[in-house]
């Protein structure tokens, strides 16, 4: 006994190291500035927990963490990624009551959104750009000062095929994710209290997390009512996106029943959500290049198409 309890204090000591080391990185590891992350890009998550921890850290905390946030294996990925999150779950979270559409609907009130036009094409002209777009079928073409593109990567790679120098070594080397997900719509509220149930690799290779919605904050379900997202692995999901409904709502089911009984009489609605293209595969070396595009453009002028 006495050996056990010495083994469990050495683990909190261990697990002490993490607050100094997060509060030094604190005015890094923000949503709005990602510039000096390459410097800490040097190693993997495994790799981090072997110098400064050990495998039972890493297999229940740090695991859970990166699976439960961005629904992939702690291995093989930057150990930037994991002390971003640690750092999001160290301070303050924020949440949306309405959820996240309630952004894009604000925004829409304020500007000149145009819905239903497929952009295929964006091209720096020298003193204007030139926007392509399609629109019920018919093409278009119009001309602006300067252009901001925010759309996925493989989006941007293929509207804006010009794009040279590090802003395009740094684009070519993101990849993507691929995940699945079911969420669950319940006629009354389970009676647990927790807003994530999170799941270790070493012993599950399939569900990364389940977030409970209705306890994540108010408006995300009706009064008295459930709901329930279960998030597959990127690993799991990347060769079962055209797997049938019923097959993945099976293996959603047997991991939810545990924790939440028999729900299958509650459920009012359930549906697959694929998602070819989830979240940024933040392997080793990507925030050395990220840096390196961010320097790239404080030593050159601003481009017209950013």
């Amino acid at each position: 006994r006495v050996r056990d309890r010495l083994e469990a204090m050495a683990r909190k000591l261990r697990m002490a190291r993490l607050g100094p080391e997060i509060f030094k990185l604190r005015h890094l590891l923000t949503h709005d500035n990602a510039v000096g992350l390459g410097a800490l890009d040097r190693m993997t998550i495994p790799e981090y927990a072997a110098r400064r921890f050990n495998d039972e850290i890493l297999n229940y905390l740090f695991s859970p963490l990166l699976r439960g946030i961005w629904a992939t294996s702690a291995h093989d990925h930057s150990v930037v990624q994991l002390l971003w999150t640690l750092r999001q779950m160290t301070y303050p979270l924020y949440s949306l009551d309405t959820g996240n559409g309630s952004l894009t609907e604000g925004l829409a009130q304020h500007h000149d959104m145009r819905y239903g036009h497929a952009v295929e094409h964006v091209a720096d002209r020298g003193n204007h750009v030139e926007v392509d777009y399609t629109m019920d079928g018919a093409r278009h073409s119009e001309r602006f000062d300067a252009c901001v593109i925010a759309t996925p990567v493989p989006t941007t790679r293929k509207i804006f095929p010009a794009m040279r120098g590090v802003q395009k070594r740094f684009m070519e080397a993101i990849r993507f994710t691929s995940i699945l997900c079911v969420h669950v719509a319940l006629s009354r509220r389970p009676k647990n209290s927790e807003t994530a149930l999170m799941f270790p690799e070493c012993e599950f290779d399939d569900v990364a997390v389940v977030y409970v919605n209705h306890n994540k904050a108010p408006g995300r379900a009706p009064a008295g009512k459930g709901s329930l997202s279960l998030y597959f692995t990127q690993e799991w999901s990347a060769d079962k996106l055209d797997w049938h409904d019923e097959n993945i709502i099976d293996v959603a089911m047997a991991r939810l029943t545990p924790h939440y009984g028999d729900i299958k009489p509650l459920i009012e609605d359930i549906f697959v959500q694929r998602w070819p293209t989830f979240v940024m595969d933040a392997t080793p070396g990507l925030y050395i290049l990220m840096d390196e595009y961010h320097q790239s453009l404080i030593d050159n002028p601003p481009a017209r198409v950013q």
